[in-house]
Order: structure tokens, then sequence, then C-alpha cells
């Protein structure tokens, strides 16, 4: 005596795709995971979040040679260290980190130390205002104090050390 085995359908879960993972807002707003099977168009405004520098930038230009963006928040408050690198990767291409934005790091509590990196060359206004324990801010050469606003450590305990670094 033989049996035939039996066979049963399981049912399947659909799996999202790049399209259905991305949310919109006003701006698009691009999350990074890994390389979109899809080719993805970005625009000026568009605001990516990067998973990896656990934060979210604003793409302020597209040229050709000339892809920047400006750091825009940090996906947490509860931060204690950050570091603003020189450029993000996003769709295989380089956008140079140029502007810390306005209020970018604001009510970040236990924030108590920033490096900024090379191509940075505006710090928004109010960009670190109440960050009670923030200490030191390493800032490149090329970032001149005349571009950090007075207004940009509003609200700290103590105005943090600014350190030029090369």
């Amino acid at each position: 005596i033989s049996s035939a085995p039996t066979i049963t359908e399981q049912p399947t879960t659909p799996v999202p795709t790049a399209s259905e993972t991305t949310s919109v807002t006003k701006q698009p707003t691009v999350t990074l995971t890994k390389t979109p099977s899809k080719a993805v168009k970005v625009k000026k405004g568009t605001v990516i979040k990067d998973k990896k520098t656990k934060a979210s930038y604003k793409v302020l230009s597209v040229k050709s040679g000339a892809l920047t963006v400006e750091y825009l928040k940090p996906t947490s408050k509860n931060i204690k260290s950050v570091s603003v690198k020189t450029y993000i990767t996003y769709v295989g291409k380089k956008y140079k980190i140029v502007k810390i934005a306005d209020k970018a790091f604001m009510n970040c509590k236990k924030l108590t130390k920033v490096t900024v990196g090379k191509n940075v060359k505006t710090i928004g206004k109010k960009a670190f205002a109440n960050c009670k324990a923030l200490k030191t801010v390493q800032i490149p050469k090329g970032l001149k104090k005349s571009k950090i606003p007075k207004n940009a450590f509003a609200g700290c305990r103590k105005k943090p050390k600014i350190k030029v670094v090369k």
C-alpha cells in the first residue's frame, strides 16, 4: 500500500516594493536602506533619512559635480555624541554635507560632543539651542567662526568650547 503525498498551499505575504515603502510628505522623503531596485529621481528639496548615520538630510543641489545636502536633524533627541560626516552616499552618488540646518540639534539635552565635517560651511540659527550638556564642538579649519550665528548655542548652560581641527 502506497500513499500519495498531500500537498497544501500556504498563503503568501506580499513583499512591499521600494515605491510602497517610501513615504511622501510635503517634500519627498527617501529612506536609505540598501540600493533601491528602481531608479530614484532625487530632486532639490528631497529629504533623505539615512539609517547608517541616524540622521535626516535635505537635498540642496543635484547639479552634476555639485551634489549637496543639509544636515536636518538626528533621528533621536537622546544622542550623546554626533559626528556630522563630510558626505553621504545615496543611490551610488556622493552628496557633500555643506550645512547644518536651523534648530538641527535643538533640545538634544544629552548631547555632549559634536564633530563637524570639513565640507560644512554654514551652521544654522539655534542649531544647538537648549543642548544643556554640550561641552565641545569641533569645527573644520574651513568653517569660519563668522558663519556660526550668535544664537547657535542659545539656552546652553555654558557656551561650549569650540575647537578648530585641521
